[in-house]
């Protein structure tokens, strides 16, 4: 039994329990005793792991059980006639909601054109959903779920910040929203402020994560690190643990996922030099001298300072 987690338009998906209910009253009916149910909620599509159809095939091939019942042949698989050939005459399969039985020799055409249909409408739909989503990414829409202290803007898909209230401080009573803590990390950092030290800090307080845990100066890094509160629309590296990286389009440019001056003010220049300071550069010196804009800038140096010139040989 397999249920699926998005299904087409307008279509009821039978839940696990109401397909086992099923099951169970076709085998009393037919003279069969139920001696294994094998349940997933897993894709028939893609190319994941299912150890417990492959649990239950190699059940039924060897012998182990005189017959399978599947509730539907594209809960079976959507692999297409490859998935469905091997027990065609050599298993029994029952699919139930078409009444097809892998056994019977009329019903071997319609097997095969049945999850040949299943295979090339799963492939129709990855097609377009995969089309659409590449779409929204270079409109610059957030596609998944929004890095803590941003949110998500159900009108335009794009991020903004998060002033709801997440804690209350029983010091003061006072409420403390996710965006003021992201500002807090960055502003913190920039003026000098060690992340372990920030972390220690703030649990001192009694603020946490958005998950309810304490900060720790790895936690700090991820957040000053992360392209998307600088307003970059972003892509996962895959690996779990690594920091998303900028999502580029293909003019080779970066796309801007929050709408203009959302992330401005205050917050765009400490997040720069947040940056400079993680990544081990020192902060920009401020000018020792900068000349009026009507004067012309003398040419004798400084004390101190050298200059060098590279003549050709």
């Amino acid at each position: 039994m397999r249920k699926s987690k998005v299904v087409r338009e307008g279509e009821r998906s039978l839940s696990t329990r109401a397909q086992e209910e099923r099951g169970r009253a076709w085998a009393d009916e037919n003279g069969y005793r139920v001696r294994k149910v094998w349940k997933e909620n897993l894709s028939a599509w893609s190319d994941v792991q299912r150890p417990k159809y492959d649990a239950a095939m190699a059940a039924v091939l060897d012998g182990e059980v005189p017959a399978r019942w599947c509730y539907a042949l594209d809960r079976f698989s959507r692999k297409g006639a490859e998935a469905v050939v091997p027990v065609l005459g050599k298993a029994r399969v029952i699919f139930d909601y078409e009444r097809l039985d892998s056994m019977d020799e009329r019903d071997r055409r319609w097997i095969i054109d049945r999850a040949e249909n299943a295979r090339e409408y799963s492939s129709r739909l990855s097609c377009n959903v995969l089309t659409t989503k590449a779409k929204q990414r270079r409109e610059g829409r957030w596609l998944g779920r929004a890095p803590f202290g941003l949110v998500v803007d159900p009108s335009t898909r794009r991020l903004v910040p998060d002033h709801t209230p997440y804690l209350c401080l029983a010091e003061g009573r006072r409420e403390v929203t996710p965006w003021q803590v992201i500002q807090r990390i960055y502003e913190a950092i920039a003026e000098g402020e060690s992340a372990r030290g920030l972390a220690r800090a703030m649990n001192a307080e009694g603020l946490r994560t958005v998950t309810g845990k304490a900060w720790a100066a790895y936690s700090v890094r991820q957040v000053i690190i992360h392209p998307v509160y600088e307003g970059w629309l972003t892509v996962s590296p895959g690996a779990k643990g690594r920091v998303p990286t900028h999502f580029i389009n293909a003019e080779g440019e970066r796309v801007r996922c929050v709408e203009p001056d959302t992330l401005a003010g205050q917050h765009g220049p400490a997040a720069r030099s947040a940056l400079r300071l993680v990544a081990g550069a020192p902060p920009r010196p401020a000018p020792l001298w900068t000349p009026p804009p009507s004067e012309t800038p003398p040419t004798r140096l400084r004390p101190g300072w050298h200059v060098f010139f590279a003549v050709p040989e």
